[in-house]
């Protein structure tokens, strides 16, 4: 069984986690779909933070 939360669960958690210093992933991969591993292989040459584009390679 998979566990969802619902909009208010995860408007909690990410307000919980504002001033964490992974914020930033934690709403990557809640409001963008990115999964666990996605997350923990992505390096600073696949982020652009000036364009703002992400590339999951």
């Amino acid at each position: 069984m998979i566990a969802v939360w619902t909009a208010a669960q995860l408007a909690s958690f990410l307000d919980y986690v504002r001033d964490d210093t992974l914020y930033a992933l934690w709403w990557l991969i809640a409001l963008r779909g990115l999964r666990r591993g996605e997350a923990a292989g992505l390096r600073w040459v696949d982020i652009d933070l000036h364009e703002g584009p992400l590339s999951v390679v």
